[in-house]
């Protein structure tokens, strides 16, 4: 502050700038690759600012974190004032102003109950908690530990010296024995920190009360408050952003990190989210308004990749009101919604619809003993059965007619698979026949079962248990037969690439070990020897071509290296894959001779 000059003498020394360009690159390769934060260098725009948006510098030196503004800046260290608002500030600068003990979090009695915890920081109480306009600075300054080790050891062969003269010494001696203690025996690294709660208000009055309430939120901590009435504007020039090299030492004190480190808050102050498609929320704590998209936005981000949403809770907790909010407010966004509810959940949401949109909107169905819900699932809207459609007419049938714990026979899902059948192609055949279940049965009880009799089928009498057991194997043969089947389909269309067995194995959406087991009951051998023996077998086909090189085959069957592509096929065939290509022309030229002589 009294130096002269604002800018420090040594970023005016080239060599200087780019020793500090250097450290602050290793700096970022450390956290980038710790791979637990992310860091970026903030842009010109986001420090300085512009017309419209105020920096993170005319936000400080302004203390107006909406508009960009100028402002006078008095620096006088009894009353400093940054235009009409007089600062005030609380430090913690000596270990006799800290708690005993420190903590990462503390327990949050007004938002917790006898079941869960609300778990915040261990200083948010004067972080967000702090009902007032202030910015809460924490410095750590990390010092060569070696250098400050060897330091206090000197300080207490001094004390040690000088303790026949005062008694003080002697504490003192045993306070640093105990400090470097701790550090050797816990390998703790030592720093120095600093912490500062800066206010500020617009009127003696105003600034007396929040004086107050800051004063009790450090007491929250176990703190013992210290207002500072002299070094505030040292202290504010050496907490602007990017100018901590300026903090004046003697405000600090020595401590390890650990415990440095839990002055840190962790919470911060939620954000409205920038997309336009989303849900109004409001924080619990402060009751203030944001817009949140808590789907939209972060699946095209490629943070989440769909859209649902899971509400988990006791009864009574407040799952339908939330879900009512949500529902409410996706419907005045333009979104199309159907719900499925048991209980009356989302009636009144329903008439609330319906009356603003004069029944357009909001339909709400119901069922009473008098009035069942019902559906026809015979009804198309084309009158085409497609695959899909015949099966779960099927299994609807079966669903209904076999009980729980009655699966059904094989036979049985043949015969009613053959009756779903000819009933729809009688439908195609009859435009008059409605298509419904009680047609249906009709047509079982009568044109059916007439088929059956004219067929002369009739039921006999099978052990269940052998049948049970058939049908069991023949369902797993047909299951293996399609698995083997898309298998083989896959590595036909995808042989050319580079594919292995985890990528083919994600592709079909099963697990690695439990495809390497499918693959290996399918085929009898190993993906890599299937894959190998198919390649090969295509290889040796494409040798028959003499226009086409050894080169461009190896990478026609998924071979990128051609000298690989040699030792494989020489390791299968015995002779490499020129060589195999004479014994084809050998053979070729041989019943060329053959059938000229003949």
């Amino acid at each position: 502050m009294c130096r002269g000059f604002i800018i420090p003498k040594e970023i005016r020394d080239p060599e200087a700038i780019s020793r500090f360009l250097d450290a602050v690159g290793q700096a970022e390769s450390i956290i980038r690759e710790s791979g637990l934060i992310g860091i970026r260098r903030l842009t010109t725009e986001e420090i300085l600012g512009d017309e419209k948006t105020p920096g993170i510098l005319n936000q400080y030196f302004t203390l107006n974190f909406e508009h960009s503004v100028n402002e006078d800046i008095k620096l006088d260290p009894g009353r400093m004032m940054i235009g009409d608002k007089i600062l005030c500030m609380h430090t913690l600068t000596d270990l006799d102003d800290l708690p005993q003990q420190v903590g990462t979090d503390t327990r949050y009695e007004r938002l917790s109950t006898d079941r869960s915890d609300c778990r915040l920081s261990f200083a948010a109480p004067v972080g967000l908690l702090l009902g007032c306009d202030h910015v809460y600075n924490q410095f750590i300054f990390l010092e060569n530990h070696e250098e400050i080790l060897e330091r206090f050891e000197r300080m207490g062969r001094n004390m040690n010296s000088l303790s026949q003269y005062s008694r003080s010494n002697a504490v003192n001696k045993e306070w640093i024995d105990l400090y470097l203690s701790e550090a050797h025996v816990g390998n703790l690294r030592s720093v120095r920190c600093h912490c500062n709660v800066m206010t500020w208000a617009e009127n003696e009055d105003d600034l007396k009360r929040i004086r107050n309430d800051v004063g009790a939120q450090l007491a929250l901590l176990g703190c013992t408050p210290h207002h500072n009435t002299v070094d505030v504007p040292a202290l504010f020039w050496g907490a602007i952003p990017g100018n901590e090299a300026d903090f004046p030492a003697e405000e600090s004190f020595y401590t390890f990190l650990e415990p440095a480190l839990c002055f840190f808050t962790a919470e911060t102050n939620y954000r409205s989210s920038p997309s336009p498609f989303g849900i109004k929320m409001v924080d619990r704590h402060t009751g203030i308004p944001i817009h949140l998209d808590i789907s939209d936005l972060p699946m095209k981000r490629g943070i989440i990749q769909n859209r649902n949403k899971c509400i988990v809770g006791p009864s009574g907790s407040g799952k339908s009101f939330i879900t009512n909010h949500l529902v409410r407010q996706y419907w005045e966004q333009g979104a199309h919604i159907v719900l499925v509810d048991t209980g009356n959940s989302y009636k009144g949401l329903c008439e609330l619809v319906n009356q603003k949109t004069h029944g357009k909107d909001g339909i709400y169905f119901t069922y009473t003993d008098e009035n069942p819900i019902c559906f026809n699932p015979f009804y198309t809207d084309d009158g085409i059965f497609d695959i899909e459609k015949r099966e779960s007419i099927k299994t609807l049938i079966l669903t209904l007619w076999k009980r729980e714990n009655e699966p059904p026979t094989r036979a049985e899902e043949v015969a009613l698979s053959n009756a779903v059948n000819l009933y729809l192609a009688e439908l195609r055949k009859d435009s008059e026949l409605i298509p419904s279940f009680n047609t249906f049965y009709e047509f079982v009880g009568s044109d059916y079962r007439r088929l059956l009799r004219q067929k002369n089928v009739r039921e006999k009498p099978v052990d269940m248990q052998e049948k049970k057991k058939d049908a069991e194997l023949e369902n797993g043969n047909v299951r293996m037969s399609a698995v083997a089947e898309n298998i083989r389909q896959y590595i036909d269309m995808h042989y050319k690439e580079d594919i292995s067995l985890q990528s083919v194995a994600e592709e079909m959406n099963y697990s690695e070990a439990y495809f390497c087991k499918i693959f290996k009951q399918c085929f009898d051998k190993s993906f890599i020897g299937y894959l190998t023996e198919y390649r090969l077998e295509r290889a040796k086909q494409l040798l028959a071509d003499v226009r086409i090189n050894v080169k461009d085959i190896s990478v026609n069957v998924g071979y990128r290296d051609s000298n690989y592509f040699t030792k494989v096929f020489k390791r299968a065939m015995g002779s490499t894959p020129t060589e195999y290509r004479m014994e084809i022309l050998k053979q070729m030229n041989k019943g060329n001779t053959a059938g000229g002589l003949g």
